[in-house]
């Protein structure tokens, strides 16, 4: 990915999700955004734009803004949207 995409996924999630905290977010309002991606028929920023949110999640963990079974669960269910895309 480069920065150029890697913008256009940053700012899908923040327009998407930017003003909640992590532990707001729940794992159906993330792929009803990216199928409203898919739906435009951008199925590579949809993906993009999963790994960014996923990475969003992961750094949360990481920093102890979000607790692992909620955030896990979220990923987990990504998971199944990357599935689906393939």
């Amino acid at each position: 990915m480069n920065f150029s995409e890697e913008a256009l996924a940053l700012d899908f999630a923040y327009k998407e999700f930017g003003k909640r905290s992590v532990i707001e977010i729940k794992a159906p309002e993330i792929l009803d955004a990216l199928r409203r991606i898919e739906k435009r028929g951008r199925h590579e920023t949809a993906t993009r734009a999963r790994s960014t949110i996923g990475a969003v999640f992961r750094f949360a963990i990481a920093t102890g803004r979000a607790e692992p079974p909620h955030a896990d669960q979220a990923l987990a269910n990504l998971g199944a949207y990357d599935e689906t895309v393939q």
